[in-house]
């Protein structure tokens, strides 16, 4: 008998997916999430996420290679692997003109769930995701953010093992998008293994502690989020001055420019500190005031290494 490997969540092993019209989507695609790991899945549109996603969640048809969901084959074992997962899609697909608490009692009916069970859970994820107030309102008067969270609550009320997101956050303000993660941050540290997708590619990086980099159906890159963020060697700061310049005297430093009079931009390679760059605009008497970075080290490597990358 074979031994299962339960040291991950997922295990993908060589997926290969060709659609109808020919177009190859998956291309020998291997992957593997560990357990209770926040797990950032990065590419472009048409990279093939979301026909990973479908594999994985069992609605796009398998044609080679093999997934695992807590050592459960997906091909075999398909209502058992499906119970141990959450998804929330993209697109929004609730019915509009039903109540907010029966999206989610409706939801649980799926997964042969006791109604006692049922009713009480339900009601701790409405108050946990601050929609309670909005328990008997119809999914149609709800705010972008509001259908969001309800999303959220549906995938959790079988309290998966899993929960896959693809691009929670999309059209979110940046209020309700930080409430988001402190959420998505609590479920994880309570030992929830969440699987994302995100082109808010400072999510990933605030969020998550493993990447995988798909482009053109493969999975170019899969690492730990921190080795990898150090392995960076370029990101863009926008320094704000105190009092307006006319232009730069020569600073001796790489890659800094002139933005307008009181903002200059720097792109800071792996030998450069800022502590450094700002100490010589003291020198100078030029004074910052705020720092900003303009591009996120993560988005950086996606411009730089990304063919036809759309972000």
């Amino acid at each position: 008998m074979e031994k299962k490997d339960t040291h991950y969540a997922i295990k993908v092993s060589n997926i290969n997916k060709v659609y109808s019209n020919s177009k190859k989507a998956l291309d020998d695609v291997s992957l593997c999430i560990p357990k209770g790991s926040f797990f950032a899945l990065l590419g472009a549109n048409g990279a093939g996420k979301s026909t990973l996603i479908g594999l994985i969640s069992g609605t796009v048809k398998m044609q080679e290679g093999s997934i695992s969901i807590f050592s459960e084959d997906v091909s075999i074992n398909t209502r058992l692997s499906r119970m141990k997962l959450g998804i929330v899609p993209q697109e929004l697909n609730m019915n509009m003109f039903e109540k907010v608490r029966q999206v989610i009692i409706n939801q649980a009916g799926f997964y042969g769930l006791m109604p006692s069970v049922v009713s009480k859970r339900a009601d701790d994820l409405l108050k946990q995701l601050d929609l309670w107030e909005k328990r008997n309102t119809q999914v149609i008067k709800l705010s972008g953010g509001m259908k969001r969270r309800l999303m959220i609550a549906r995938a959790l009320i079988h309290s998966p093992d899993v929960l896959i997101l693809d691009e929670p956050t999309a059209g979110l303000d940046v209020a309700i998008r930080h409430h988001m993660w402190e959420y998505l941050n609590k479920l994880n540290k309570e030992g929830l293994t969440i699987l994302l997708t995100t082109h808010y590619l400072e999510e990933a990086e605030k969020l998550c502690d493993h990447v995988a980099l798909i482009r053109s159906g493969k999975i170019i890159r899969q690492e730990i989020m921190s080795v990898f963020m150090k392995e960076l060697d370029h990101q863009v700061i926008a320094l704000t001055l105190e009092n307006k310049i006319e232009k730069l005297p020569d600073l001796s430093i790489k890659n800094i420019k002139l933005i307008d009079g009181f903002k200059v931009q720097v792109d800071l390679s792996k030998d450069q500190h800022l502590s450094d760059v700002i100490s010589i605009l003291n020198r100078h008497n030029i004074k910052v005031v705020n720092i900003e970075q303009k591009v996120s080290q993560l988005e950086s490597y996606f411009l730089r290494n990304m063919e036809g990358v759309n972000l």
